[in-house]
């Protein structure tokens, strides 16, 4: 499964990266802020 982070905020950016790169069967495919 792949994924996108969008948020506003920097620290969620990075938390939420933090608590998806748990699950390996989660592909982060790119990361956007405001």
């Amino acid at each position: 499964m792949n994924c996108i982070i969008v948020d506003d905020e920097i620290p969620a950016i990075q938390e939420l990266r933090y608590f998806i790169t748990n699950f390996s069967s989660i592909k982060i495919s790119g990361e956007f802020d405001d």
